[in-house]
């Protein structure tokens, strides 16, 4: 029965595409050639056809029949020349019946082959064009078949040429000219999406690079057709692969005929339309001969391995390859970009958790993906910023362990300052960037993951503290505004981080003793001795970190009073030099005497130096200046990096001072060092020493708007000639650095504010190199409820403030209840931690609220106001307003009283409202409700009481 289902379906579609042939008097009766009508012979195809169905019926066994057999009529029909778009239709409508019901099967010895020839047959397709909607349904034909041959089991048996081949003909035909229609485009772009989704869901089961697709300096080639995709070339690419680098240059194939139409009708770098593809008649011939050849292939030619990483790989370049973007791009820009990002994510989707353990497609990742993220966000309109941050919070949950770096990068380049708002950024753009940065706030390990990894190593920035400040600081609305949905974005954000450390709280155990380390034994202590923090800093490799538990919790922890303590010493030297490293001394962080090694260290890591400041204390004549510059010039590893690149390394550090006396000695050091490191590079440390002053004049010729006729290579090259131990530099060399000098100044890193250069990118990528490019593990319940009190510490105050302001506004009461929820979880959070001081700021706040307008003494309103501010100094919301609150109370109309909450012998004041009732007060008081202190609770009623009988006894 499976046997002549199989057969009736080949044999009704063969019927279809003879009838349709038929109709065409190409393929009409041949007469006028001595045939009467009845005798006259069929057109080849048709004969093909009428053998092969013949046959159909007399196969028994299909699994051992090479389905070729059957698929050899309608694929050389889809390929040839001579049949119109209709016929290849039902062509192609035909293959895809056979893909869909599975008549090719994995098991049969011949599948390979017969997908091969399938997938090479569709993606040359060639029909004879007519109008453009006519033409539309057959490419859409064409989309939906190749997207069936990867899709389908049998799939799987492709070769990485022939998914290459696919992938680059599902792209020509929705985007060769730029004219398709909006339709093709998109349904174009949606193939595509589907066919990355369904080739990244093998990578769990492939190996690594075949011997054949990686060559011994690590290009990536393979014997016969290279496959390589053709799109947009990389943004500013680093490093290229062979085959990307194939594609930048744009090999053009050979031209399609002038009357045919297809996915492989137009093969330039640039492709043309397929309903508009021009050639010679040259061509037209080399082509035909090149269809002729390939009818071997039809009959059961050889077809390569299975697709492997080699195809993922040039698959995922491809779409990177896309994710580039100019400032005021047209709306065409912005769609290929986001198209791009879409692809990017369907493959991140489908198997990113996989990534990492194939070592190339790590790299690409870590550095043209997360490269070309970071140039697009900055230009990107709402949708590709859309895209933008889809595909950061996918590569946070996917793979965030490897992504240390270049995740600090999407917060502080990217997430941060557009989630601020500053700048002229539009609403929408901030709206989303607060989006995704809630959504990361909402992940289990998100919080501790960024404090763990930033704000407690002491050579990265505070990120989670600049998180908590952009979204406090835009949780409130400006004096007398409204609460917007970006103010109610970032208090969800706030919410977010609170209720993550109360569900950790839940589960937790208990806070032990021990496990909060006093801050004399972390440093600075009456009885601490000089510890020498930095030669691990200067070390050049990642930190070692003591295994997850109670004993790393303690030295991130002390890396992060550390850490602090620094910022302190910085503000001190910032102000004088002298006391500043005196003020270090005592603290024990320097020792005494100072040593220039101590000290170089000092200058260059801690955080929050003046730049300025820092290149006078290094330029200074002073013998031990002197030395520590030299140490300092230590530290950098120049060995196998360019001059210009050194040298902007270097002058990152500091500002270079404006006496000339002063640079020249900082630049001797630096050209020594350089020489001592590359000695082959240079003749000499005077040769580095000389260049290293050209460079800094070009860079300040190139970029000084007050200097209007700038310099050009060849007065630099003039120059310079001599220069180096009375040789010529090489012209490449000097060329190279005139054109980074001029694309990228050289200028001092603000960190406060960093942005992305080639330069810093090409540090990154270092560091990575060096180990410093991995997240530390996630820390177990036990250790995470230590950082937890640091982390609620920060963000438990803006976090009430900003809730209170909920409730001076009319808003939605879903939003009520998730502020009301917050305050649920702060309190939890602080009964867990025994912190009194936020329980009873937190009860005065809500007791505000719960109290009726008249005795507020605030004029009615809510308990936050609208001015109130994260750390405000206004008084706590709550608490007993003296006489007068009392007097407003007793001038107030008794049918205004509310006499259901007390009685004459409840001794209560009324018109409080307690959150217990008379009858279980002595429970309320027994378990000390809200965590507050036995007396406490008693000592506010005593004195509410006692102002009420103020009040009475003076009306």
């Amino acid at each position: 029965m499976r046997a002549r289902g199989f057969a009736g379906i080949v044999s009704s579609e063969s019927a279809a595409v003879m009838a349709v042939m038929r109709q065409n008097a190409k393929f009409s009766i041949a007469t006028g050639y001595g045939y009467d009508d009845a005798d006259a012979p069929d057109d080849p195809l048709l004969e093909e056809f009428k053998a092969m169905r013949r046959k159909l019926f007399t196969w028994k066994d299909w699994n051992v029949i090479p389905p070729i057999e059957y698929l050899a009529p309608f694929l050389r029909t889809i390929r040839s020349v001579e049949t119109s778009g209709p016929i290849t239709g039902v062509a192609l409508g035909a293959v895809l019946k056979v893909l869909k019901h599975g008549l090719i099967d994995v098991a049969n010895a011949h599948a390979a082959d017969a997908m091969h020839a399938v997938a090479d047959a569709v993606t040359l397709c060639r029909f004879e064009a007519t109008d453009a909607d006519h033409d539309d349904v057959v490419l859409s034909k064409i989309l939906h078949v190749l997207l069936e041959c990867v899709t389908c089991p049998a799939g799987r048996l492709l070769s990485d040429d022939d998914v290459c081949n696919v992938v680059q003909a599902c792209y020509r035909i929705g985007h060769q000219s730029g004219k398709e229609s909006a339709l093709m485009r998109n349904l174009s772009r949606h193939i595509l999406r589907e066919i990355v989704h369904a080739v990244f869901k093998g990578l769990p089961e492939m190996d690594g690079l075949r011997a054949s697709d990686a060559s011994e300096d690590g290009a990536v080639t393979t014997p016969g057709r290279a496959h390589h995709i053709e799109g947009k070339p990389p943004p500013s690419p680093s490093k290229q692969p062979a085959a990307a680098a194939a594609l930048a240059e744009g090999q053009p194939p050979a031209p399609a005929p002038p009357t045919e139409q297809g996915p492989g009708a137009a093969t330039d770098a640039a492709p043309r339309s397929p309903t508009h593809a021009g050639g010679h008649a040259a061509d037209t011939e080399r082509e035909r001969a090149d269809l002729g050849g390939h009818d071997a292939e039809l009959d059961g030619g050889p077809a390569g391995e299975p697709f492997g990483l080699m195809c993922v790989l040039e698959i995922f370049r491809f779409s990177v390859s896309f994710v580039s973007l100019e400032r005021d791009a047209d709306e065409n820009a912005e769609g290929a970009c986001a198209f791009g990002l879409q692809l990017v994510l369907a493959s991140l989707e489908s198997s990113g958790d996989h990534f990492a353990r194939h070592a190339p497609l790590l790299e690409l990742v870590q550095d043209d993906l997360c490269r070309a993220v970071l140039s697009v966000a900055p230009a990107g309109h709402p949708s590709t910023l859309a895209a933008v941050a889809a595909v950061i919070l996918q590569l946070y949950l996917v793979m965030h362990s490897h992504l240390k770096l270049q995740l600090e990068a999407f917060l502080r380049m990217v997430l941060l300052p557009l989630g601020e708002g500053a700048g002229g950024v539009p609403m929408e753009s901030q709206r989303i960037a607060l989006e995704c940065l809630v959504d990361l706030c909402r992940q289990p390990n998100f919080v501790p993951d960024v404090y763990l990894n930033f704000d407690c190593d002491m050579e990265r920035a505070n990120v989670f503290e600049e998180l908590t400040t952009i979204l406090s600081r835009n949780a409130f609305p400006p004096q007398g505004g409204v609460l917007n949905p970006t103010h109610l974005l970032a208090l969800e954000g706030l919410l977010a981080v609170v209720g993550g450390i109360a569900e950790r709280s839940v589960t937790a155990p208990p806070v032990r003793e021990c496990a909060s380390t006093p801050s004399s034994d972390l440093a600075g202590g009456p009885n601490a001795t000089y510890a020498d923090i930095w030669s691990e800093m200067g070390s050049g490799k990642a930190r070692p970190v003591a295994d997850a538990g109670l004993k790393r919790a303690t030295a991130l922890r002390r890396a992060r009073h550390l850490k602090r303590r620094l910022l302190t010493c910085a503000e001190h030297f910032n102000r004088s030099m002298k006391k500043g490293l005196a003020y270090t001394q005592e603290i024990k962080l320097l020792p005494d005497p100072l040593e220039p090694t101590a000290v170089a260290r000092f200058l260059r890591y801690t955080p929050g130096l003046d730049k300025e400041v820092v290149g006078e204390y290094l330029g200074d004549h002073k013998d031990f200046n002197v030395s520590v510059l030299k140490q300092y010039a230590d530290i950098f590893n120049f060995k196998g990096v360019t001059l210009d690149k050194a040298l902007r390394s270097f002058l990152d550090g500091f500002k270079l001072p404006g006496e000339a006396q002063k640079i020249s000695r900082i630049l001797e050091v630096f050209a020594a060092r350089y020489y001592g490191a590359n000695p082959d590079a240079v003749a000499d440390a005077d040769s580095a020493y000389v260049l290293s002053y050209s460079i800094i004049m070009l860079n300040t010729d190139q970029h000084n708007p007050q200097v209007k006729r700038k310099m050009t290579l060849e007065q630099f090259v003039r120059n310079n000639r001599g220069t180096n131990g009375g040789e010529d530099w090489p012209r490449e060399t000097l060329e190279s650095i005139f054109d980074g000098i001029v694309e990228d100044e050289i200028k001092l890193t603000d960190e406060s504010a960093p942005t992305l250069t080639p330069s810093r990118w090409v540090d990154m990528m270092r560091a990575c190199g060096d180990g410093k490019g991995r997240m530390l593990q996630i820390p177990e319940a036990d250790e995470a409820v230590l950082y937890d009190a640091d982390l609620f510490a920060i963000v438990w105050s803006p976090t009430v403030a900003a809730t209170s302001i909920v409730f001076d506004h009319a808003v939605d009461e879903s939003v009520l209840k998730e502020a009301l929820d917050g305050f649920l979880g702060i309190a939890r959070v602080a009964g867990h931690h025994k912190l009194c001081d936020v329980m009873d700021h937190l009860v005065s706040t809500l007791c505000k609220f719960a109290a009726p307008p008249y005795l507020r003494g605030d004029g009615g309103g809510g308990g936050g106001g609208g001015g109130r501010k994260p750390n405000g100094g206004r008084q706590a919301p709550g608490t007993t307003r003296g006489v007068e609150g009392a007097r407003a109370f007793a001038s107030n109309a008794p049918e205004a009283r509310p006499s259901a909450a007390s009685d004459s012998t409840s001794g209560d004041l009324p018109g409080y409202v307690f959150m217990c009732s008379n009858g279980t007060r002595d429970e309320c008081l027994s378990k000390k409700l809200f965590g507050l202190p036995h007396g406490k609770l008693r000592s506010s009623c005593s004195t509410a009481r006692r102002a009420a009988a103020a009040a009475a006894a003076a009306a």
